[in-house]
């Protein structure tokens, strides 16, 4: 993690895609989509905002509907 001048966390792709729990290619997506903030320090380098990372997590994370699957161990059809 780095802080930038104006005071931002900073993070890696890999960093930021262990806090959201998704892969890097989805970091990299969000944010050409410009769902995230990014910086580009060089080619091989790309910087997010770790506290709009968590805060997108957050949502993403609400959002998200159980889906349907098998029962568990303990279910026991009437």
């Amino acid at each position: 993690m780095i802080i930038d001048r104006q005071g931002r966390s900073l993070c890696t792709t890999a960093e930021a895609a262990k806090e959201f729990g998704c892969t890097t290619q989805h970091i990299r997506f969000l944010a050409r989509e410009k769902v995230i903030w990014s910086r580009v320090e060089s080619p091989r380098v790309v910087l997010y905002d770790l506290d709009e990372v968590k805060r997108i997590a957050r949502e993403h994370k609400a959002k998200r509907k159980r889906r349907g699957g098998r029962p568990t161990a303990g279910f026991r059809a009437a």
